[in-house]
């Protein structure tokens, strides 16, 4: 079973991918499962190629909290419906508490990128996974050695492993996955500890984090932002080929069940 944990639609504000060439690309490079998220909402729309295809679709928000960015997979109502969105994000407790209450699935999402405060312990251990590669967090701007930090923080918890492209267009879908081995057994996302897993990893190209940045800029009007987004671009294209033979990629890691 070959999932991507980490896909964005329309729905982001800095992403401009549709769900039917969001299931169309998933199947061209031979995923079998595919989480489809956005920010702060799980609400994105469906279409009739959910009905046709023979994907594994997980619909799941990927919500901004104090303490960093948690995705919830399966809740049967809205988080956004139920928690306070206030100062850009929600209460890390009322997420958790009522991502538990309907018996979703949880994973801390790149914890370690520079825009976080890192995450405690204890906070790691109240969820169901760790988010160890995430293909954006091999630009300048989320820490080098972000994905290496989340490595070490699900091994000392013994907390499963997985990753994601965290495509916010089409061509970066699959650039990261696990594979798991279910020995045969119908995949079942709450009972990963029974499985050898296996993290594959690319890092996605600076163009896509720009093109990202620069949609944002222009469905809120900012045109300063622009300027400097052109700037930043020729500095994270001459980082990222400096750098590219030291990111971690191809197989990251392969596990049994938890660490």
């Amino acid at each position: 079973m070959k999932i991507d944990f980490h896909i964005h639609t329309e729905k982001s504000d800095d992403s401009n991918a549709k769900v039917e060439d969001i299931i169309r690309k998933a199947e061209e490079v031979g995923l079998d499962g595919i989480v489809i998220l956005d920010h702060n909402t799980m609400q994105w729309d469906a279409c009739s190629s959910l009905k046709e295809t023979k994907l594994k679709v997980y619909r799941a928000g990927e919500y901004s909290t104090e303490d960093g960015h948690i995705i919830v997979i399966g809740a049967t109502t809205p988080l956004e419906n139920i928690c306070t969105f206030k100062s850009g994000r929600f209460e890390t407790t009322c997420i958790l508490s009522n991502a538990k209450a309907q018996d979703a699935f949880i994973i801390m999402a790149h914890p370690y990128r520079w825009i976080h405060k890192p995450p405690s312990d204890a906070l790691l251990s109240q969820v169901d996974a760790i988010e160890i590669y995430n293909s954006r967090n091999c630009l300048l701007r989320n820490n080098f050695d972000a994905n290496t930090k989340a490595q070490d923080a699900a091994k000392r918890l013994n907390l499963p492993m997985l990753s994601g492209s965290d495509a916010h267009f089409v061509s970066e879908i699959g650039n990261s996955y696990v594979l798991f081995d279910t020995m045969g057994e119908p995949f079942d996302l709450k009972a990963i500890k029974r499985y050898t897993a296996t993290i594959y990893g690319q890092p996605n190209h600076p163009i896509g984090e720009f093109k990202s940045q620069w949609i944002k800029a222009s469905r809120y009007r900012t045109h300063t932002r622009k300027l400097k987004l052109i700037a930043k671009l020729f500095f994270e294209l001459f980082v990222f080929v400096w750098r590219n033979n030291k990111i971690q990629k191809g197989i990251i890691t392969t596990y049994k069940g938890a660490v």
